[in-house]
């Protein structure tokens, strides 16, 4: 039997779960699930990506050169052997005791063609390491090594062929090489290298993932909340080189980290603040360099300063640990990989700097010598042609609209981090994530990009006109375009403008990857139409025509003025089309 409470119970209608989907709290925590799935899946994928299930630790992302050389470096401090740190007779006692053989595939369950080709970690890390060894050296220098004691080790090096002397090995037993950063990256990623490779790979991994969401903060921040923090957030995650990164454990996302964070501080007026986050590039000394120009070109001179002595005081910092022959070693050690840059196929293929681009032509052919592609001058020429127009062009655009360029967001800003990106001297293909900045620069005010731009219009009241009218003239004067072709009469006839900037980006996202690219980049490609369209917009648009506009303006007073100026044409715009777009 039926009881009747008298309560009416009113069924949600599709109009209501509109009106709840489109309130601005409800949308807030889509967005946060947005990002807190896109986080989850980005950690279970990049988790999982170098499992090796035959392994016996399951896993070989610890192994590659990306990860197992900044552990390296940083072990070599741990165990006290700074002062050769491109030693690689030390590095590889170091990786021998890091990296057993007992962690590899078991003997047993390699087939014939992997035992006939079977590296052990060691052997493929230390290849992976500038240099060569010197295997006589190494016999020599092992025994001392594993001395309980200095009396053992001097008994055990009277017995050798090699001269221990005070402060580092003789030059028969030096043999120099190792990984590329300096010796700031070993003492930031001390802490790391107190665990054990596998363990610091996952902390890192998840380490890597955390950034994103501090990058994604800051980039809110820069936006006034024009970009919430978890769309943000779920961007950082979604760009091209995030899941890499995280997957290699490498540095990208904390490189982009400091960028950002730096960017934000010389935004809110705190040049000096900015630049010292931004000297922490140290750490990556190309990429210092290569953002160095962002506030050189913006005559922002306490930010250089203060780049410049933070740089500074971090390597004096490094001097008691390292002394001054490792940053020598290390400068030697740079030349020899600028070298094998121009020759290696892996290094070729896999960079997206302008340098490179030209050697993808280049025969790497089995019968090609190293020496041969390293003399080609025509590809020597078109690459350093390419790197030298970029920094020219953005430097002239930069000094020829001196008061535009000065603005923290927008197209200005844009230009000159995607020139800086562009001019970087050499990088690989996650790096593309630093690209990451400049698009939020152009989207901290994305309602521009939703904006209608009226362009013509069909004049359905009188059908005698036989084709389109100009759109209104206030709108073609604020796009600076000339006035349309008309369309040709038709039921449903309309133009249609394109943004270029949401239309790049996207290409952007499609094009970027790890994978064979041929013989041309196309993500580098996607960035340098980026990069000219900024400079377009800043060469056409002259200074006092709104690039003065305040950064801290809120986000909904300016959709207000826009939506105020154009309401006449936009209530225009119903009667005459109508449904007809």
């Amino acid at each position: 039997m039926a009881i009747d409470t008298g309560i009416a119970v009113q069924r949600p209608t599709p109009a209501g779960w509109c009106a709840f989907l489109l309130r601005e709290r409800t949308r807030y925590v889509l967005a946060w699930v947005l990002a807190g799935g896109a986080a989850a899946v980005a950690l279970l994928l990049s988790w999982n990506m170098c499992n090796i299930p035959r392994r016996a630790d399951r896993n070989e992302g610890h192994t590659y050169i990306d990860f197992g050389g900044q552990w390296v470096m940083a072990r070599m401090l741990v165990e006290g052997h700074g002062r050769f740190l491109y030693n690689r007779n030390y590095l590889r006692h170091i990786v021998q005791a890091a990296y057993p053989p007992a962690d590899e595939i078991p003997p047993e369950k390699l087939t014939a063609q992997e035992e006939k080709d079977h590296r052990h970690d060691v052997d493929h890390l230390m290849e992976a390491f500038m240099g060569t060894d010197d295997r006589q050296a190494i016999v020599s220098m092992l025994p001392p090594l594993g001395a309980r004691g200095p009396l053992d080790a001097a008994a055990l090096l009277a017995c050798g062929k090699h001269v221990w002397q005070p402060g580092r090995l003789a030059d028969a037993v030096a043999a120099r090489g190792g990984p590329l950063y300096p010796p700031i990256h070993a003492v930031m990623y001390y802490p790391l290298a107190l665990l054990r490779p596998q363990a610091a790979y996952r902390f890192a991994q998840v380490f890597g993932l955390l950034l994103a969401f501090v990058a994604g903060l800051g980039a809110s921040l820069l936006s006034r909340g024009g970009i919430w923090w978890p769309v943000a957030t779920a961007a950082v995650i979604g760009f091209p080189g995030f899941a890499d990164s995280v997957s290699l454990a490498q540095n990208s996302a904390l490189t982009l980290t400091i960028v950002v964070w730096g960017w934000f501080l010389i935004a809110r007026g705190r040049p000096g603040w900015g630049g010292i986050v931004l000297g922490l590039l140290a750490f990556k000394p190309v990429w210092a360099l290569a953002f160095f120009i962002v506030p050189l070109l913006t005559a922002r001179w306490r930010t250089c300063a203060a780049m410049a002595v933070t740089g500074l005081a971090l390597a004096a910092l490094t001097l008691p640990a390292v002394g001054w022959s490792t940053w020598v070693d290390w400068l030697r050690v740079g030349q020899e990989a600028s070298a094998t840059y121009e020759s290696d196929p892996n290094w070729v293929n896999y960079s997206r700097d302008l340098l490179g681009i030209p050697r993808r032509w280049l025969d790497f052919g089995p019968d090609t010598t190293d020496q041969e592609r390293r003399d080609n001058v025509a590809a020597a020429v078109a690459g350093w042609g390419l790197l030298a127009g970029v920094i020219g062009l953005t430097a002239g655009l930069a000094v020829a609209r001196r008061q535009q360029v000065r603005v923290v967001t927008g197209p200005p800003a844009a230009f000159l981090f995607l020139g800086a990106w562009l001019g970087c001297f050499h990088f690989m293909y996650y790096d593309v994530l630093l690209v990451a900045l400049p698009v939020f620069l152009l989207f901290t005010e994305p309602w521009r990009y939703l904006q209608p731009f009226f362009l013509s219009r069909r004049n359905r009241l009188d059908p005698a006109t036989g084709g389109a009218e100009p759109a209104p003239a206030g709108l073609l004067a604020a796009l600076r375009y000339p006035p349309p072709v008309s369309l040709a009469a038709g039921s449903r006839s309309v133009w249609v403008w394109n943004g270029a900037v949401p239309t790049l980006v996207v290409a952007l996202l499609v094009c970027s990857g790890p994978w064979d690219l041929g013989r041309v980049p196309w993500d580098t490609v996607c960035v340098m139409a980026l990069w000219l369209w900024c400079g377009w917009v800043v060469w056409r648009r002259p200074a006092g025509d709104g690039w003065e506009e305040p950064v801290d303006q809120p986000s909904s007073a300016k959709v207000a003025d826009a939506a105020a100026v154009h309401a006449a044409q936009l209530v225009q715009l119903g009667p005459d089309v109508g449904g007809a777009h």
